[in-house]
């Protein structure tokens, strides 16, 4: 993904009620509150202006291009919750790109954003791109359920066990019998790549940008056995923490109660683990290209002869 540029942060809400109690306190001595009663003036209260149902569309650009800026932040986190429900239909950059649309259109109906604008646009946005995975989703409803629950499961069980569960414990606690199970991991197996993809995206793994683009059923297999051979290149605490975060979709904090250790301290295994896993995949990317240039030249040099 893209590097998100972070918007001037919000005022705080205590900020907001200090601002309308001075102004209330303003407007009071203005009309002379708390003075004599012969020293008090008696104002008429004009009436309040009717807003106006097409406030929305007086919006400047500039005004709607800092609110998305300010979004930003948000707009991530939701893509990021949704990354293990994408398949091959739909990149996160794709869903990026919806978010955006969507927080631009929440932003013109609201209008100017108050305390409740956030949950507004965090709702439109996380609607449009479910809307746009359902619509790609090549999977029967029945079937993408059944990945859905098995992945559920097989989160709760690691959380519970402080390890992978075993294949029987992971049916047991879906309610699935084999085939079942076996048919809702083939399901699934679509939706791991979109995590593979954020990994790739966020360890700078530029030299694999080709291979993710392409998405042949070759491509996939590749990609796998691409990151496989990366892990190898890990210490089995950053495997574990790697494993945790992309394949079964949890967040720092609930990495560091399963492994006993602090949110920063995952971050920093989390972040050396990506580098070398860049530098795994970087190598093997170049080792791949000489072996791919060799035959080409003796298949060559053999034509000539």
């Amino acid at each position: 993904m893209n590097t998100l540029m972070y918007g001037p942060v919000a005022r705080s809400c205590d900020d907001r009620r200090d601002d309308r109690r001075n102004d209330a306190h303003a407007a009071s001595a203005a009309n002379g509150v708390g003075a004599p009663p012969s020293l008090r003036v008696e104002r008429p209260q004009a009436a309040p202006p009717e807003p106006s149902p097409l406030a929305w569309q007086a919006i400047p650009a500039a005004d709607e291009q800092t609110q998305v800026l300010r979004l930003m932040p948000l707009i991530a986190r939701i893509v990021r919750s949704l990354a293990p429900q994408t398949s091959v239909a739909m990149a996160q950059e794709d869903m990026t790109q919806i978010a955006l649309i969507a927080a631009l259109d929440a932003i013109r109906r609201y209008g100017p954003p108050d305390e409740r604008f956030t949950a507004y646009a965090a709702t439109r946005i996380r609607g449009a791109v479910l809307d746009e995975l359902r619509r790609l989703d090549w999977r029967p409803r029945t079937l993408r359920q059944a990945s859905h629950r098995r992945r559920d499961a097989e989160r709760e069980l690691t959380r519970t066990l402080g390890r992978a569960p075993t294949r029987e414990e992971l049916r047991v606690h879906a309610g699935m019998d084999a085939a079942a199970l076996e048919e809702a991991e083939m399901a699934g197996y679509a939706e791991s790549i979109a995590s593979f993809d954020e990994l790739l995206a966020e360890g700078g793994m530029a030299a694999n940008e080709a291979l993710v683009e392409r998405r042949s059923p070759e491509d996939l297999v590749a990609m796998r056995q691409s990151l496989m051979r990366s892990l190898d290149a890990l210490d089995p605490r950053e495997q574990r923490v790697v494993q945790l975060y992309y394949e079964f979709d949890m967040n720092l904090e609930e990495i560091g109660e399963v492994l006993g250790l602090t949110r920063a301290r995952i971050c920093q295994i989390h972040q050396v683990a990506l580098g070398k896993m860049k530098v795994a995949l970087h190598d093997a990317g170049r080792s791949g290209a000489r072996n791919a240039r060799v035959p080409q030249r003796n298949d060559q040099t053999s034509l000539t002869r």
